[in-house]
């Protein structure tokens, strides 16, 4: 892909900003802006000293902390949007408003929406435990059809497969867990979900998909 137009970027949950750093540090050479749009205040933190360390030379940067569906917008159009291990937590009906919001008024013409997303609820053992846990269907099928009905058009797809074993997680993961969930599972259930899911091997997986859709 060639992203050499692209001087602004906005990313969405990105947490301490680890993947989308990376991303913008070796794919987005001549990015002048980058803004983070994150709502968890300790990621935040890590997010900020992220950015301190210096990780985008010569980038002006800003964090927003607020969630993807709160979001005012900018009061320039940006070059490209990062959505990477977001879309998951954000439902269907609020998807779709964003997807219109970035065509109406966020991202310039021939812009860049770069989206990375389990391809399904069994694309891996994290996504089946999710799905034991009472989060909904998911499927990026669906995500493609929402950017295709907001006048989206893909350019570049690759799947992207790896390993992630949960069966002995840290506090920090059951923590992780309980706040997707939204405290609507006990930290017992969660134990249990993960050694019954991760006991096992072929599920200590992944299955991801990044797609590069324009405006």
């Amino acid at each position: 892909m060639d992203f050499s137009r692209v001087r602004s970027c906005v990313a969405f949950g990105t947490g301490s900003g680890e993947d989308e750093l990376e991303f913008a540090r070796l794919l987005l050479r001549n990015l002048q802006l980058f803004v983070a749009v994150e709502v968890d205040p300790d990621s935040v933190s890590v997010l900020r000293a992220n950015l301190q360390f210096g990780r985008l030379i010569g980038v002006q940067t800003t964090i927003v902390e607020t969630s993807l569906e709160s979001w005012n917008g900018m009061d320039t159009p940006v070059d490209c949007v990062l959505l990477l291990n977001v879309l998951f937590h954000v439902k269907p009906t609020d998807r779709r408003v964003f997807f219109a919001k970035l065509v109406a008024h966020c991202l310039n013409v021939g812009g860049f929406v770069v989206i990375v997303e389990n391809e399904s609820a069994d694309a891996s053992g994290f996504m089946r435990l999710m799905k034991r846990l009472g989060n909904p269907e998911y499927r990026y099928r669906d995500i493609e059809e929402d950017m295709f009905e907001a006048g989206f058009r893909l350019v570049r797809t690759r799947s992207i497969a790896g390993r992630r074993d949960l069966l002995n997680p840290s506090d920090d993961v059951i923590k992780y867990l309980e706040l997707l969930l939204r405290g609507a599972v006990s930290h017992d259930e969660i134990r249990s979900a993960i050694a019954e899911i991760f006991s096992q091997p072929e599920w200590c997986t992944y299955n991801k998909r990044l797609a590069v859709f324009q405006k």
